[in-house]
C-alpha cells in the first residue's frame, strides 16, 4: 500500500491503536463471502451482523489491452459487503475435540480461555481468527488518489486480497446514497450500529407501497405513529393518510397530530360503535360533550406507558369532538357541494348594474371568503347549518364587503338570502346526524391542497372491508378517469390479514364477500395505483397468511421480530438475500427493525438495520409540552365566544345552551 493510499484508507476505514481493521477474503460463493480476520476483543465487537465492508475486486487489476493501460494505475475497487454472520474459531479447542482422552479439563482450558483477551495491540495468534460471512450489495468505492466516490458495483472481490471495516462516516454515505439531497426525504431512525440517521424517500415509500412485518409487541403500531408524524409534519407535499384501525389504537398514538393539524377526521363507519352519550353528541346534543369524551376514551386502546396520562387523553378527546373531528359516515351532500351550489347561483344570476361600487368579481369571490368562515367543508350540510350560515351572512358581508361597500349590497344580499332558504325548503336531510360525512366529504379531504389524517373505524370487520373498497375504488376510477395523480393518498391496512388474506377460508356468505371485495381493491391499487399518486401501506404479524400477488407488489419492508422461519424466507426470496441477512430479527427488542427497499432507500436491496424512536415517547412530550398551550387557546377561544353570545356578559347563564352555540361556529366548523 502506498503513503497516498494509507491517507485515503484512514479516512474510508476504520482503525484501532493506528491500524486498519482488516482481514482476507477467503471464498466467494454467488452472492455471499467468507472473510477471516485475525482475533482480537476489539474486532470481535466491532463486527456486527450488518456492518459493511470493503473487499478489493477485480477492477482494482490493472494490465495493458491493446497496448494501453484500460485503468489508472492509482485507481483501486472496493466492492461493498454487509456482514450476516460471525464466529469466533479457536483451533487448539477444535484439536482438543478430536482428542478429548488427551487434556485435562481445569488445567488445559483455563489457560487457553486468557487467550480470549488479547488485544488488537498484541501480536497475531495463529490459533485464533473470526470467521465472517457477508453478502455483496450493488455497490463499490472508487478510490483515484485521494478521492473516492460511491457507485454501482461492477465485479467481483478477489480472493485472498484484504478486506477491510467502513468508518461511520462512509457508511452514512453509502446507506443515504442516491436520496440525501432530495427534498422528500426525512430521518426514519437511526442506524442500530453506526448511529448513524437513515433516510427514506417518502414519495417512493407512499407510491411505490410498503409493509410491515412483526409479531406482537415488536412495536408496529408504534411504527406507524411515527411514520406518520414524520409524513404530517415533516413532508413538503400534501400527503392524505387513510388508516383503517381495527383495533381503535391510533386515536392516542396519533393524538398529537389529529389536535394539531387542520384536517384529521376519526369517521364511524356504524352507530353501534358509539356509546349512547357519544352518538348523541354527533347527532347535536352538544351538552353531551364531556360525558361523549369520556365514553370515547374508556373504548381506545391507551399503552401501558400512557395510562398515567389518561385524564389528559381524555381532554385531547374532548377537544377533537368540540373541533368535529368525529364524524360519522353517512350518505349525504356536503357543505362543500352547497358552497360549490352557491357560487354557480353568484355567478349566474346576479347582476352588477354599470357604474356599480361593488365589482361581479368582489361578489362571486364571497364564496371564498365564506368557505374559510365554515372551514370544514367536509361535513354532510343539515337544516343547522343552513340556519348557522344565513344567521351569519350579513356579518361575514360586512367583514368581507367593508363599511364603504355594504351599503351598496342590500339587493345582493337579499338574493342571497332568497337562495338559502329555496335551498333549505328543497333540503331532505340525510339522517339526525349534525357530524356527518358521506363520500363527496371523503373526496374532498383527500383532493385539497391540505395535508389530512383519516382514521376509519368500524365494530364490524365486514362493514370496514366493504367501505375500503368502496372508498378505493371510487378514488381510484375518479383519478384514473381524468389523469389526476396527485395529491398523494395512502390507505394504511393495520391487521392487514383481515383484508388481504392468502386464501379464504369457508366462513358466513357476508364475510367471504367484504373479503373478496376489498382483495380485489387492494390487488388493483397495488399493481396500479402509484400511476394515480394512490399507495399501498400494510400492517401483520404473519406475513406469509397475506395474499402473494400484494405482497409482490410492496416495494419497501420493515422486518421486526419474526420467530417463524416460513415468513423470513417469504423476505428472502422477495429480496434475494441470504438467510443470515435476516435472522438477527429474531433477537430485536421494540423499535429494532431491519429496512429493505428497491426504492425509497439510498442504497437498495440491501437490509438496513435501524432503531425508531420510541412514538409513545412523542405523545408524552405532546402531553406534557404542547397539549397546556392548544388548551389555553381552547380555552381562550371558548370565553371569547361565550362573552359574543351573552352580549351582556352574563357569560355563564345557560351553560348548556352556551356551550351548544359555543361549539357550532367555532369548533364543528360549520
Amino acid at each position: 500500500m502506498s503513503n497516498d493510499n494509507h491517507e485515503i484508507y484512514k479516512t474510508l476505514f476504520q482503525q484501532r491503536h493506528n491500524r486498519l481493521i482488516a482481514g482476507y477474503l477467503i471464498d466467494v460463493n454467488g452472492s455471499q463471502c467468507e472473510i477471516w480476520f485475525p482475533y482480537s476483543i476489539e474486532v470481535m465487537k466491532l463486527l456486527t451482523k450488518g456492518a459493511f465492508l470493503a473487499a478489493e475486486n477485480f477492477s482494482s487489476i490493472n494490465l495493458p489491452i491493446d497496448d494501453e493501460i484500460s485503468f489508472l494505475d492509482n485507481e483501486k475497487h472496493f466492492s461493498i459487503l454487509q456482514i450476516t454472520d460471525k464466529k469466533a474459531i479457536y483451533y487448539k479447542i477444535q484439536e482438543m475435540k478430536n482428542t478429548p482422552s488427551s487434556i485435562k479439563l481445569e488445567e488445559d482450558f483455563e489457560k487457553l480461555q486468557k487467550d480470549w483477551n488479547r488485544s488488537l495491540k498484541e501480536e497475531e495468534s495463529p490459533n485464533l481468527k473470526i470467521q465472517v460471512f457477508a453478502d455483496i450489495t450493488d455497490y463499490e468505492i472508487k478510490v483515484t488518489g485521494n478521492e473516492y466516490l460511491i457507485k454501482q458495483n461492477e465485479m467481483e472481490p478477489i480472493q485472498g486480497y484484504k478486506v477491510y471495516l467502513l468508518n461511520n462516516e462512509i457508511v452514512e454515505q453509502v446507506i443515504n446514497k442516491g436520496i440525501i439531497k432530495k427534498k422528500t426525504i426525512f430521518p426514519v431512525g437511526l442506524h442500530k450500529f453506526y448511529n448513524v440517521n437513515v433516510f427514506i424517500d417518502y414519495n417512493s415509500l407512499i407510491n411505490r407501497h410498503f409493509g410491515i412485518f412483526a409479531t406482537t409487541g415488536a412495536g408496529k403500531s408504534n411504527l406507524v405513529s411515527s411514520l406518520f408524524s414524520y409524513l404530517m409534519y415533516h413532508s413538503e407535499e400534501n400527503t392524505n393518510i387513510v388508516v383503517f384501525d381495527v383495533n381503535n389504537e391510533y386515536i392516542t398514538l396519533l393524538s398529537d397530530c389529529l389536535a394539531k393539524i387542520n384536517d384529521t377526521h376519526v369517521i364511524i363507519l356504524e352507530e353501534s360503535y358509539l356509546g349512547k352519550y357519544a352518538n348523541s353528541f354527533l347527532k347535536g346534543n352538544l351538552s353531551n360533550l364531556e360525558l361523549a369524551a369520556q365514553e370515547i376514551t374508556d373504548s381506545i386502546v391507551i399503552p401501558s406507558s400512557l395510562k398515567t396520562y389518561k385524564d389528559k387523553i381524555r381532554e385531547i378527546v374532548r377537544f377533537l369532538l368540540s373541533k368535529g373531528v368525529f364524524k360519522m359516515f353517512v350518505e349525504g351532500e356536503s357543505i362543500e357541494k352547497f358552497l360549490f351550489s352557491f357560487g354557480q347561483f353568484l355567478k349566474n344570476n346576479i347582476t352588477v348594474g354599470r357604474g356599480s361600487k361593488v365589482t361581479k368579481q368582489k361578489i362571486t369571490s364571497f364564496v371564498e371568503f365564506m368557505r374559510e368562515k365554515i372551514q370544514d367543508t367536509s361535513i354532510n350540510i343539515t337544516k343547522t347549518h343552513l340556519n348557522y350560515i344565513n344567521t351569519n351572512l350579513r356579518d361575514w358581508a360586512e367583514e368581507y364587503f367593508g363599511s364603504e361597500l355594504i351599503q351598496y349590497c342590500e339587493t345582493y344580499l337579499q338574493q342571497m338570502n332568497t337562495f338559502i332558504n329555496k335551498f333549505a325548503d328543497e333540503f331532505k336531510e340525510p339522517s339526525d346526524y349534525l357530524f356527518s360525512i358521506g363520500r363527496e366529504g371523503l373526496f374532498k379531504i383527500v383532493s385539497d391542497n391540505e395535508k389530512s389524517l383519516v382514521i376509519v373505524l368500524s365494530d364490524n370487520d365486514n362493514t370496514l372491508r366493504y367501505f375500503a373498497s368502496y372508498f378505493i375504488d371510487f378514488m381510484y376510477n375518479f383519478r384514473k378517469s381524468r389523469g389526476i395523480t396527485s395529491p398523494p393518498i395512502l390507505f394504511f391496512f393495520d391487521e392487514a390479514d383481515l383484508f388481504i388474506p392468502g386464501s379464504i377460508k369457508r366462513s358466513e356468505e357476508e364475510e367471504s364477500s367484504s373479503i373478496k371485495k376489498v382483495k380485489e381493491s387492494c390487488q388493483m391499487l397495488a399493481r396500479r395505483g402509484r400511476k394515480y399518486g394512490m399507495g399501498l401501506g400494510l400492517a401483520t404479524q404473519r406475513i406469509a397468511y397475506n395474499d402473494t400477488n400484494v405482497l409482490a407488489q410492496l416495494n419497501t419492508y420493515f422486518v421486526g421480530k419474526l420467530m417463524r422461519k416460513t415468513d423470513r424466507q417469504i423476505i428472502t426470496e422477495s429480496y434475494g438475500i441470504s438467510e443470515g441477512a435476516i435472522s438477527e430479527t429474531v433477537g430485536f427488542g421494540p423499535g429494532d427493525w431491519t429496512l429493505l427497499s428497491t426504492c425509497a432507500t439510498g442504497i437498495k436491496n440491501t437490509p438496513i438495520a435501524i432503531h425508531m424512536e420510541n412514538a409513545e415517547d412523542r405523545i408524552k412530550n405532546f402531553i406534557e409540552e404542547e397539549w397546556a398551550k392548544l388548551e389555553l387557546i381552547f380555552i381562550k377561544l371558548m370565553f371569547e365566544k361565550f362573552v359574543e353570545i351573552s352580549k351582556d356578559e352574563r357569560i355563564f347563564e345557560e351553560l348548556n345552551a352556551e356551550i351548544a352555540e359555543l361549539i357550532i361556529p367555532d369548533y364543528v366548523n360549520i
